[in-house]
């Protein structure tokens, strides 16, 4: 008995001078809790190449003529008299005259009328693509944003 009473008074002392310890030593240090800071973050989108350059193939415009010649607007030309206009004077200095009353190939001849359209189509297909880079470009940011105010 003697010893459970010796053990239990050595268990208050022990609590009790524990308590009297612990304020001399200096505080112990608070780790400090990380504050976290939700940021909406877009992703750094590669460059989008530039779709090639267009060629576009020369054509000459010209109007629609008809058989009937006229002179041609030069020094030389004009300064020939009425007696000397030879074939070899029309050869050099005739120009059929153009007829005002046509609208076959809007003013030019065949080749170069198909020659204008190719180029056309290749303007247009050229807006295509322009248009479809910078829609998906434009639905991919769309995405992202999406997904970022998700968190």
């Amino acid at each position: 008995m003697k010893t459970i009473k010796q053990s239990i008074l050595l268990i208050i002392l022990s609590l009790l001078l524990s308590g009297c310890f612990g304020s001399m030593l200096p505080d112990p240090v608070i780790i400090e809790k990380p504050i976290t800071i939700e940021k909406t973050v877009f992703p750094a989108l590669p460059s989008v190449p530039y779709p090639s350059n267009i060629v576009l193939v020369p054509f000459n415009w010209d109007y629609p003529r008809t058989e009937e010649l006229d002179i041609i607007n030069s020094k030389k030309c004009l300064i020939v008299k009425d007696e000397n206009k030879n074939t070899k004077f029309w050869k050099d200095c005739g120009i059929n005259k153009v007829d005002l009353n046509s609208n076959i190939y809007i003013g030019l001849d065949e080749t170069n009328y198909r020659t204008f359209i190719q180029n056309w189509d290749r303007i247009i297909g050229r807006e295509k693509q322009w248009r479809s880079i910078v829609d998906e470009v434009n639905r991919q940011r769309e995405e992202f944003k999406k997904k970022n105010s998700n968190k």
